[in-house]
């Protein structure tokens, strides 16, 4: 949490150091129950503790409001009627003294729950998963109105404590306008530190680059944060990194995306076809993907999750954020001219490392201003020294030298495999400085020795990937605490 918190100071110095405009910090806090059936007392001290790892923090209802000011009805001033000054000068005096306020509504409309809304930075929408999307009164009365609609919402769902995955969470994005949602198991309060995180701009993003076959060292990197205990509230990438991301978050361990993708790959990379739109048909490699995926939908994953592809209708950046996520995972991984294009509403899309191979400037919105962590497996030399073959070139008499003993080998050209990898690769190296600012933390495992499709080396990628990313994290980790430790010594006590 030190660390969070010290990051968030360094990222608002640097925009500030740019003449940026700075984004209000959020303090306030309004949770408004969707429905009555929502267990809003549970939630709001699920929220206040996760809240409170973070920093100081203060429930507010209007019942310990009227206890506090030894008044009942206290709380249901309306500044309208003039009780309300003093009311409002008491919370002003709290919410100073605290870093979070949660301000709890009633279960209907009130002047509490009314006020509630107007001291928000940002309202938290509790709703029961399993009820009706249909909006409430206190969102059909207080939150389509114009005074505030430019505070931003938050969706939460709440399911049971036995629930393995959420379904249907589509019927409730759209029957109303918010900024995200988020999913919680009422009894988890990991769920909830990650909605406190995103609330108040400390979650942490992971974005994985897209690299082939070398992209399996994202798997290794996954491992290392869980052994760091560092979180990843959400996670988005391009191709194989949208591969890897997508296994993660239907919570695939490190040991099966390993198997499972070795096996998936090797085998469906035999699948060659007369090239007159790619290389290879795709169909195995699809039908490995949906086996993986089935019908499991972005918006259902308990995590957010995007991947990108590149739009070739368009000419633009796709991410896509909901939906199937087998088909958000094919149409980011769909490397041109080696898979055809996937189809999307009467679209092209293919590999969206075309465009932007890790893309952390997404990251960086999606995870809400928060800390971007990004990984780039595409080395910057990625050919050896090439011989001069000629201006014109016959694919039949390079074929026919590649069979020749090596010494009797005239030059050959690069195959047209290799140059089509390595144009993708380009659109994230060459822009490589400038997404590594973007984020907090730029990994770079050195994989250049791996074959790109050499996918029975999967589990020696990963390893790679574990070991480079351990130690620079820990390096970050301890870069953080001595920045901390330097401005506030009086944390970590004696020792």
């Amino acid at each position: 949490m030190l660390l969070m918190l010290t990051d968030r100071v360094v990222s608002r110095l640097r925009v500030m150091s740019r003449g940026e405009p700075r984004r209000a910090a959020v303090r306030t806090i309004a949770v408004l129950p969707a429905s009555p059936d929502v267990p809003l007392d549970e939630f709001c001290t699920m929220l206040s503790t996760a809240l409170g790892l973070l920093a100081p923090t203060l429930h507010l209802t209007s019942e310990r409001v009227d206890s506090s000011l030894g008044r009942r009805g206290a709380a249901q001033a309306h500044d309208r009627e003039g009780g309300g000054a003093g009311l409002l000068e008491w919370l002003a005096g709290l919410e100073s003294a605290h870093r979070f306020v949660v301000y709890q509504a009633d279960r209907g409309l009130s002047p509490w729950t009314e006020r509630c809304v107007r001291q928000a930075d940002r309202i938290v929408l509790a709703a029961n998963a399993a009820g009706s999307e249909a909006p409430g009164e206190i969102e059909t009365e207080l939150l389509a109105g114009r005074r505030v609609s430019r505070t931003p919402v938050t969706l939460v769902l709440v399911h049971p404590a036995a629930t393995s995955t959420p379904v249907g969470t589509a019927r409730w994005l759209t029957a109303r306008s918010i900024e995200r949602h988020l999913h919680v198991r009422r009894d988890a309060l990991a769920d909830f530190e990650r909605v406190a995180r995103f609330i108040s701009g400390a979650a942490v993003g992971l974005t994985l680059g897209g690299g082939f076959t070398r992209g399996l060292a994202h798997i290794g990197v996954l491992r290392a944060l869980a052994e760091l205990k560092i979180p990843v509230d959400a996670i988005g990438g391009a191709s194989i990194g949208a591969i890897v991301g997508a296994q993660w978050a239907i919570g695939w361990d490190s040991s099966r995306m390993v198997h499972e993708t070795r096996t998936g790959f090797a085998e469906a990379f035999d699948d060659m076809t007369l090239p007159f739109l790619a290389l290879q048909r795709g169909g195995k490699v699809s039908r490995f993907v949906r086996g993986v995926f089935q019908d499991v939908q972005i918006e259902d994953l308990w995590s957010p999750y995007f991947s990108v592809s590149a739009n070739l209708n368009r000419a633009e950046l796709k991410v896509h954020t909901s939906g199937s996520l087998a088909e958000a995972v094919l149409a980011s991984a769909r490397v041109p001219g080696v898979f055809p294009p996937m189809v999307l509403d009467g679209e092209l899309h293919v590999d969206g490392g075309l465009i932007d191979n890790v893309p952390v400037d997404v990251m960086r919105s999606f995870s809400n201003e928060g800390i971007v962590i990004g990984v780039d497996v595409s080395p910057p030399h990625g050919l050896d020294e090439v011989a001069d073959y000629g201006e014109d070139v016959s694919g039949w008499r390079a074929v026919w030298d590649r069979l020749k003993p090596a010494r009797a080998r005239r030059a050959y050209p690069p195959s047209i495999l290799l140059v089509l990898m390595r144009a993708i690769e380009f659109g994230g190296i060459s822009y490589r400085r400038d997404k590594a600012a973007m984020a907090d933390l730029y990994l770079t495992p050195e994989v250049r020795h791996f074959n790109r499709i050499d996918f029975r080396r999967a589990a020696d990628i990963a390893e790679v990937g574990y070991q480079a990313s351990r130690e620079k994290l820990l390096e970050w980790l301890m870069s953080a605490t001595a920045t901390v430790r330097a401005r506030r010594p009086d944390l970590f006590g004696s020792t």
